[in-house]
């Protein structure tokens, strides 16, 4: 942090430490709790081989991967656009290659005591 004339401190956004937030974003999503998910793998891929393209870009645009990066890390339904860094649009979506249309799929409704409980097939 900085600060300014009057001593109150101010956020500072430049490359330097934009690249310094990618280095640590890359770095956790190399550490062993993230390894053999197939999405984190892919996203790390993008960002291992994407650093020097990173680099290149406005800081604008540099503040925008970061942001879909930690846009990802939230764990909801988004993918993140790393279209910037070569990636696709809808990069760390899980996907299923098979046909689940004749298998056995039911969803679990348990109260929050887990008295009650109501599957529901799908």
């Amino acid at each position: 942090m900085k600060t300014n004339a009057s001593g109150e401190e101010k956020l500072v956004i430049d490359r330097k430490r934009n690249l310094e937030l990618y280095c640590t974003l890359v770095e956790k999503l190399g550490s062993d709790c993230y390894k053999g998910v197939s999405a984190f793998n892919v996203i790390l891929g993008y960002l291992s081989k994407g650093k020097d393209n990173f680099t290149g870009l406005s800081v604008v645009n540099q503040v925008y991967v970061l942001l879909e990066i930690l846009k990802f890390l939230r764990c909801t339904a988004d993918a993140a656009d790393l279209r910037l860094l070569n990636g696709s649009q809808q990069s760390g979506k899980i996907v299923f290659n098979q046909d689940i249309t004749n298998v056995k799929f039911e969803l679990v409704y348990r109260s929050a005591a887990g008295l009650t409980e109501r599957v529901r097939k799908i």
